[in-house]
């Protein structure tokens, strides 16, 4: 099959990895595959390098995002260095380019679009596609705001950094999604009505330092997101 890119319809397209290659890397260490949980499809899947589409992007767009990726998966990397206990609330973070770490949670989220639309139709993000592509490859303003947690995920004690799909949620009243790599979360607000008040003194979509939330230690089988997990392996939810 022939694929167009989405941005401007030229062929060839190149493999675009959804959530960059490296996050599945990092994730699956020495093993050889990374569990990818699809909390909306309740689905389980195993995968080298986590998924991609190979009719999204050329080559020159693909680039395009490459850089936001990039600085993602360097932002990722570091929190690993970070040490904290059961009494840390938060921590300041080394965020040079505040914009490009937003642009990186929306990249993610505009592939993941493009990958529901070409494989089945859908359009999960309907009138926020077209001011998303124009400020990801563009230069068009795109509001948003974003959280940034450090998760703490165990099984039995144990830690095990889970990662899932996008999911769209209602968060605080807003339309959001909540993008889940691992080593760190992120809660993006999509629409124009800030959060309250509360909730947006942590937004960290345009700071330097980032502020980065430290979320407190929960067992696998109390989250929701990987239900399907715990249930594909015989465990209680």
């Amino acid at each position: 099959m022939t694929y167009k890119c989405v941005v401007c319809g030229r062929s060839p397209t190149v493999r675009s990895h959804i959530v960059p290659a490296a996050f599945a890397r990092d994730l699956r260490d020495d093993e050889p595959n990374v569990v990818v949980v699809n909390p909306a499809e309740g689905s389980v899947k195993f995968s080298q390098s986590g998924e991609w589409h190979p009719g999204l992007l050329c080559d020159q767009h693909e680039q395009a995002l490459g850089v936001f990726d990039d600085y993602g998966v360097r932002f990722a990397r570091s929190l690993k260095t970070y040490g904290v206990t059961e009494n840390t609330m938060a921590v300041s973070v080394k965020n040079d380019r505040p914009e490009r770490l937003a642009g990186f949670a929306l990249a993610v989220i505009w592939r993941w679009h493009w990958k529901h639309r070409l494989n089945i139709g859908e359009s999960p993000l309907g009138p926020y596609e077209s001011p998303l592509r124009e400020h990801l490859l563009g230069s068009s303003p795109f509001p948003v705001s974003l959280i940034v947690t450090k998760p703490n995920v165990t099984i039995e004690g144990i830690p095990a950094p889970m990662a899932a799909d996008p999911v769209r949620i209602r968060f605080a009243g807003r339309n959001s999604y909540i993008l889940r790599f691992g080593v760190m979360d992120m809660i993006v607000r999509m629409d124009r009505n800030k959060w309250p008040a509360e909730i947006e003194a942590h937004d960290t979509s345009e700071r330097s330092p980032a502020h980065v939330l430290i979320e407190r230690t929960k067992d696998i089988r109390g989250i929701p997101a990987f239900r399907p997990l715990i249930e594909r392996f015989g465990g209680t939810a």
